[in-house]
C-alpha cells in the first residue's frame, strides 16, 4: 500500500520525502543564513538608501547681514510706499479685493527687493505710482 494519497508526490506542500533526502528551501536557508541564492531564492533586497543630509537651521533673526539688507529693503519699500499713497495709489484696486495698488506695489517690492514700475492688477497691467 502506498503510503502517500494520490497526488501527493507531484505537490510540494503535501509530499513527505520518506526517506528524509530531499532538502527543503527553509532548510536551506537555516543552513545558508542571509544567502537566499545558494538554495535558489532571490538575492537579499538591497539596502534602503541614506536620508540626505540635514540642512542647517536658518540663523536666528538679528544675527547676520541677511537681516540687516532685509530691514534696509523693508525701509526703503516703505518710502515708496508714501509717495504711492501720496500719489492716489491708495485709492486704486490691487491684485485681489480688498488690495490696494499701493498694497500690491508693496508686495512686489518687499518679495523682490525693488519697486516695480507697473504690476499686473484685476484692471489689467497699471503703473506703481511713486517710483
Amino acid at each position: 500500500m502506498d503510503p502517500h494519497p494520490v497526488g501527493a508526490s507531484n505537490n510540494p506542500i503535501a509530499f513527505v520525502d520518506p526517506d528524509g533526502l530531499l532538502d527543503t528551501y527553509s532548510e536551506c536557508i537555516k543552513k545558508h543564513p542571509g544567502n537566499p541564492e545558494a538554495c535558489g531564492g532571490d538575492p537579499a533586497p538591497a539596502p534602503a538608501p541614506k536620508p540626505p543630509r540635514p540642512v542647517p537651521p536658518l540663523p536666528t533673526p538679528g544675527t547676520d547681514k541677511l537681516c540687516e539688507e532685509d530691514k534696509d529693503k523693508k525701509d526703503r519699500c516703505a518710502g515708496y510706499y508714501e509717495k504711492c499713497i501720496d500719489a492716489g495709489g491708495g485709492n486704486k484696486p490691487g491684485n485681489h479685493k480688498g488690495q490696494t495698488l499701493c498694497g500690491a506695489c508693496l508686495d512686489y517690492c518687499t518679495s523682490n527687493g525693488f519697486w516695480p514700475h507697473a504690476i499686473p492688477t484685476m484692471n489689467g497691467r497699471t503703473p506703481c505710482p511713486g517710483g
